[in-house]
């Protein structure tokens, strides 16, 4: 975490240089209406305008947090766990919040899914419930991980991935209702994609 801490300050100092500057205020003003034309030191998004030092920041930011995780699956440490995604998913809020799944680095992409894989190994694993191990994860952000993931997949155009982890999600009774609600109308979209006139029913909750 004290890396990642390190690196995000170290990212807020750097900035593309004059030119680039330039090209990437040029483009922000050609956009069309709600086309999205990410900041280039936006956390978790590839951009034609970021220097190399923005994106390796950028880089290692995930990968120092994918560490954290490795470690609280080796230890089956929930709550740990719980805290590495948090912190990665409050870091990547702009992400999520404009919905910039089409930019996503492949360091994102690969901490959503090994996070998600890693929730799944520790609940598989905890112990009967006690206050060090309370048996399940947050289930609110197991489902925004899920839904994530899907959406990842979605923009990079493996509809069928992305609607077989929403899918699973929706199914997961460890997950409150209403977020598996969510997930399930997600899946329902995603089944109108992939075969149009013969969406594939998501599940009932």
């Amino acid at each position: 975490f004290l890396l990642a801490d390190c690196l995000v300050e170290r990212l807020a100092e750097l900035w593309i240089d004059a030119e680039q500057e330039d090209a990437f205020a040029a483009k922000e003003e050609a956009a069309e209406e709600g086309e999205v034309v990410p900041n280039p030191r936006t956390l978790g998004v590839q951009s034609e305008f970021a220097s190399q030092d923005i994106m390796t920041a950028k880089r290692l930011v995930c990968l120092a947090l994918q560490k954290a995780v490795q470690v609280c699956l080796s230890t089956e440490d929930q709550y740990g766990l719980q805290n590495a995604v948090i912190y990665f998913w409050n870091l990547h809020l702009s992400l999520f919040r404009s919905k910039l799944y089409s930019f996503v680095t492949d360091e994102v992409e690969a901490f959503l899914k090994m996070s998600l894989d890693t929730m799944t190994k520790v609940e598989e694993k905890a112990k009967a419930p006690s206050v060090a191990s309370p048996g399940a994860l947050d289930g609110k952000l197991k489902a925004n991980i899920i839904g994530a993931v899907g959406l990842v997949s979605e923009a990079k155009g493996n509809v069928p991935a992305a609607l077989e982890v929403v899918n699973k999600g929706a199914a997961d009774a460890s997950i409150s209702v209403y977020a598996r609600r969510k997930l399930s109308e997600l899946a329902g979209r995603l089944s109108v994609m992939q075969a149009p006139g013969k969406s594939n029913e998501p599940p009932k909750l």
